[in-house]
């Protein structure tokens, strides 16, 4: 009897070099839309847009969708764009998995 075949070990380094700047990197992805999203938010307060919309007979739901919709927008494009930005740190994960767990964050 003797051993399986398997291939030779291949020591790759790059991903305990990045190990320490991919939380950094995600943290600064998600930085600048969410930055825009609270300047929106404060500016809204201060114009009061929202009250003058309701005045006019916008439903507060339709209201509340469109920043809902506003949000899930720039989430998905921001984890789609990590996603392939990151395809060689994790490529042999499956990129499905990778853009529901950047998406979650």
């Amino acid at each position: 009897m003797t051993l399986m075949p398997t291939t030779a070990f291949r020591n790759d380094n790059f991903t305990q070099v990045i190990a320490g700047l991919l939380p950094i990197f995600y943290m600064l992805a998600f930085l600048y839309p969410f930055s825009r999203y609270i300047r929106a938010l404060v500016l809204e307060k201060e114009e009061k847009i929202k009250e003058g919309m309701l005045m006019m007979g916008l439903s507060s739901v339709v209201y509340n969708l469109s920043w809902f919709i506003t949000l899930a927008t720039q989430s998905i494009l921001t984890s789609y764009l990590i996603m392939l930005a990151t395809g060689k740190v994790f490529e042999y994960s499956s990129r499905t998995c990778i853009f529901m767990y950047v998406g979650e964050r």
